[in-house]
């Protein structure tokens, strides 16, 4: 499991707060105080979309593809793309499976929760 999604991901010190990009202040309680702090990685399903029509024509022959927004088990809500045999559906569990170029890509778990 790579980090490189992760790298900018920090925790207030005083509220416990996690953001995925470091701010001068806490929006929750104004403190200029963080730390960062490498999240598991699994999450949940929020929503998601199929793509059809590539953006580019550097994404031309990955289409279709999902992107999904996660709710990670911290309290993060991270966009990535969504890989797995099962069809997707909110509220799936998910698992970052890899970072190529640093974006994050998510496995969808099977139902029972195993790998």
């Amino acid at each position: 499991m790579g980090n490189a999604p992760f790298d900018t991901v920090v925790r207030c010190e005083a509220c416990g707060q996690p953001r995925a990009y470091p701010r001068p202040l806490c929006p929750a309680c104004h403190s200029p105080d963080t730390v960062p702090f490498t999240p598991s990685g699994r999450g949940t399903v929020y929503t998601f979309t199929e793509v059809h029509r590539a953006p580019s024509s550097a994404f031309g022959e990955e289409v279709p593809y999902i992107i999904a927004l996660i709710d990670l088990e911290e309290g993060l809500r991270l966009p990535g793309r969504l890989t797995g045999s099962d069809a997707p559906r909110c509220g799936a569990r998910v698992e970052l499976d890899a970072s190529p170029d640093g974006y994050p890509v998510f496995r969808l778990l099977p139902e029972d929760g195993q790998r």
